[in-house]
């Protein structure tokens, strides 16, 4: 157990039971949102291999391409403007 481990506990030993309860209940929120974080990441990653096609194509350059200029001159734009 680390040091900072130890130091957690303890602070937790010095609480009432009722702040205990409402600790333990945002471990479990942490730990459920840890574990969707990572269902989302796993699924993303699993699926890019299917959209390979539809990201990777030139049709798609094209648009990514006049998209970049795009935003380029509104940024410009705002600049000159702000």
């Amino acid at each position: 157990m680390t040091a900072s481990e130890k130091a957690l506990i303890e602070k937790i030993k010095q609480l009432p039971p009722q702040r205990v309860a409402e600790v333990e209940d945002f471990v479990d929120f942490l730990r459920a949102r840890e574990s969707e974080q990572h269902l989302t990441r796993s699924a993303t990653k699993a699926s890019e291999p299917s959209f390979a096609a539809v990201w990777d194509n030139e049709d798609d350059a094209v648009y990514d391409r006049a998209w970049s200029m795009a935003t380029a001159r509104f940024c410009l734009l705002a600049q000159l403007l702000g």
